[in-house]
């Protein structure tokens, strides 16, 4: 089953929520904005990022299941509550390895 069928977006629609959710995450776990341009230019936190998204999203379709009385709205919120799971992870090592120290991640959503 295809992402963009179920989410019912276009695939302008899916990639723009791609990079806004890279970039939010990339923004809560950085702690001044030279090391948030640093993570969100980094094409190795970038392709971590993405294959971890890429299991999140095998989650939703894995517990997911397609109800032909389910909205378009309710569908949305559940792969929201999934997906949103990225913003309490985040790859140590390469964190480590970009700025040669610990980012604590900053869990404020707002």
């Amino acid at each position: 089953m295809d992402i963009i069928k179920v989410l019912q977006v276009t695939e302008e629609q899916y990639y723009c929520m791609m990079v806004e959710s890279y970039l939010s995450w990339a923004e809560n776990f950085s702690s001044d904005a030279r090391c948030y341009q640093s993570l969100a230019a980094n094409s190795k936190i970038s392709s971590w990022y993405n294959f971890e998204y890429a299991k999140l999203e095998k989650l939703f379709f894995d517990t997911f299941f397609i109800e032909t009385d389910l909205s378009v709205q309710s569908i949305r919120l559940y792969y929201a509550d999934i997906t949103n799971r990225m913003f309490f992870i985040y790859p140590g090592a390469l964190f480590n390895n970009q700025n040669n120290k610990q980012i604590e991640p900053n869990f404020n959503l707002n």
